[in-house]
């Protein structure tokens, strides 16, 4: 077995009945992630281990500003969270055309605002690694230390939707510049996970669409026989003396 710290996504109200039912059925605590963006529309789950926040950078319509940046750090004082996440700025092709950037450009707006919520925040937020290609991805390493950013535990950005040969190629680059960081895959599900060669060079990931296959996946009607037998074929569980961790199955 190895253990990888995940987090669940709980930006909307299917996730967030889902992990209530974990509560429920497997007194399980899991660690979750919560999208600032939706912070007022949906509450948090009953009970919870660890509370990661990430920004939603990715959703935004406009590149963030100050007073953005503003209600960011008032939410993270609120809140208390164990990490939060930088407002970073997506290279997914259709982000950089929405907001006429290219990749570098979008890179270094990521890392200024870095340092604008760092005077901001009461904690240090995770900076998130971005690019399109390999080749984008260790230049925004190379541009974080150039700018004086904490590698010490980073985000990889952008992985949503790619197949996870692709996924592999970038985290492997990205571990191999930073062998001692802890790398945490933004929007890597769970399905991916079951790959022991993605899963064994990331130490946390995050991810949001568990939840729809639960409850509407199949024509199965009984939401806790669908939820049990995702848990079997997908994770076990287990806790420890100091968090509970998912356990993902080889």
């Amino acid at each position: 077995m190895i253990v990888l710290e995940y987090y669940f996504g709980c930006s909307d109200s299917l996730s967030i009945r889902t992990m209530n039912e974990l509560l429920k059925k497997y007194n399980y605590e899991p660690s979750i992630l919560k999208n600032f963006r939706s912070s007022l529309k949906y509450k948090l789950p009953s009970r919870y281990d660890k509370l990661m926040i990430d920004s939603g950078g990715f959703s935004l319509l406009s590149l963030p500003d100050r007073k953005m940046f503003r209600k960011y750090a008032e939410y993270i004082e609120r809140m208390n969270p164990d990490y939060c996440i930088n407002f970073d700025i997506s290279c997914k092709p259709e982000k950089l055309k929405q907001y006429n950037l290219s990749v570098e450009q979008a890179q270094e707006i990521s890392n200024e605002n870095y340092w604008e919520l760092v005077e901001l925040l009461p904690v240090q937020p995770l900076p998130v690694i971005q690019g399109q290609n390999v080749g984008d991805y260790l230049n925004h390493i190379e541009m974080m230390g150039q700018d004086n950013i904490s590698l010490d535990a980073v985000c990889i950005g952008s992985l949503v939707g790619r197949e996870v040969m692709e996924c592999i190629s970038i985290i492997e680059a990205v571990k191999k510049e930073l062998p001692n960081s802890h790398i945490h895959g933004l929007g890597v599900s769970i399905p991916k996970l079951k790959n022991e060669t993605l899963r064994l060079m990331l130490d946390s990931a995050d991810g949001h669409g568990f939840s729809y296959n639960i409850w509407y996946g199949n024509k199965e009607k009984n939401i806790r026989l669908k939820l049990g037998r995702w848990i079997r074929q997908y994770c076990r569980f287990r806790s420890s003396e100091n968090l509970a961790q998912t356990t993902l199955m080889r």
